[in-house]
């Protein structure tokens, strides 16, 4: 096994670990939160060392125009600012800049899962042990619900973005942390990466997972918004400016 999967395995399982360490509510409060910090710290190697490593290839990519440049800047480094790492890196540092929340760490968990498996079906999976404990199986079924389990982390991206605003109305508000919050699911909704540390998903992309999640979100509030901008009409206009940046891509 090479050096880079050894890195993404150790991280990764340091990320699921420090999650599971947090989300236990009986702990004393010192320790949970060591293991928040602990949790984005370790994120942030992960998904940082795959941006060094998807730069280096952008980098060293043939016929590509000199860095001197600015148009070869950009395209040794627009498959890193376009990838689902380099937006899971902003989100991570943003859960430094206030408060903790628990949905600043759960999707990188739950990605952290897929990449810590792939990691340990390899390392094991030729062994007697592996087999007997039915890791298999149990591998087999973790990729076989991935669409569900990036769903979810779709639906808690836009849950985290909804909690950063209502968060300015108590005394853990952040501006700082909403515009890096609300930058972050823009970026989303137009991602269109379908992989993330070493593994592909199995269907789709980011786009497709965030788009199809506020869509259900709109179904589910647009009688209570479109009764509102009636009564307001000047709600209706802010309504539609957000939803003209929000949508109309970058």
């Amino acid at each position: 096994m090479d050096f880079k999967s050894r890195v993404f395995g150790v991280t990764c399982t340091s990320v699921v670990l420090c999650t599971l360490v947090y989300l236990v509510p009986l702990l004393p409060g010192a320790l949970r939160l060591w293991a928040y910090r602990g949790s984005l710290i370790s994120a942030i190697a992960a998904f940082g060392f795959r941006c060094y490593l998807l730069a280096s290839q952008g980098i060293a990519a043939p016929n590509r125009p000199a860095l001197t440049s600015l148009e070869g800047v950009r395209t040794a480094f627009k498959p890193v600012i376009t990838s689902n790492n380099f937006q899971y890196l902003s989100l991570c540092m943003a859960g430094f800049t206030g408060a903790p929340q628990m949905l600043f760490l759960v999707p990188p968990a739950i990605l952290s899962v897929f990449q810590a498996a792939s990691f340990y079906d390899k390392l094991f999976s030729s062994t007697e042990l592996w087999k007997r404990v039915k890791a298999d199986v149990a591998y087999g079924t973790l990729y076989d619900n991935m669409a569900q389990a990036l769903m979810l982390c779709a639906t808690m991206e836009i849950g985290l973005g909804f909690l950063t605003f209502f968060e300015l109305f108590t005394r853990s508000r952040s501006i700082g942390r909403l515009y890096l919050v609300w930058t972050f699911l823009r970026s989303r909704y137009h991602c269109a990466d379908n992989t993330c540390f070493r593994f592909k998903f199995t269907y789709g992309s980011t786009s497709f997972y965030h788009k199809t999640a506020w869509t259900q979100l709109y179904d589910k509030v647009a009688p209570y918004v479109n009764m509102a901008t009636a009564r307001v009409p000047v709600l209706g206009t802010a309504v539609n400016g957000v939803q003209r940046w929000f949508t109309g891509g970058r």
